[in-house]
């Protein structure tokens, strides 16, 4: 390892495994069962915390903390719009009006969590 380069904490690491391992499941679940997309973006959310890391004594920053809750923002939103669109299919009818409120929250959320993952 060069002289003066940093190395990912041992628990950022450690959310790396646990996020991808989530994914994975979550996307292979997601197609027989609702629960498996919600544990997908759930572990997108775990991965965004762990790249969100700071270098120094204390690894998880404030900027952790709002990666952490633009993740679980997401991973709620995500989960209410696909139950309502569910529901509004299995009852045959439209979709209802809080659907694209629900999705336009994920989206921020989203980008909210992709901008806290870049480290300078």
């Amino acid at each position: 390892m060069p002289a003066g380069s940093t190395r990912m904490p041992l628990p950022a690491r450690r959310l790396v495994l646990i996020g991808a391992a989530c994914m994975l499941v979550g996307i292979l679940a997601g197609r027989f069962i609702f629960g498996g997309l919600v544990l997908a973006s759930a572990g997108t959310g775990t991965l965004a915390v762990a790249l969100s890391y700071s270098a120094g004594p204390r690894w998880f920053s404030p900027l952790s903390w709002l990666v952490s809750s633009a993740g679980a923002i997401w991973t709620a939103a995500t989960a209410g719009y696909w139950w309502v669109i569910t529901a509004a299919a299995d009852a045959s009818a439209a979709a209802p009006a809080i659907a694209p409120a629900l999705f336009y929250i994920g989206l921020g959320a989203l980008i909210t969590m992709a901008a806290g993952c870049s480290q300078p």
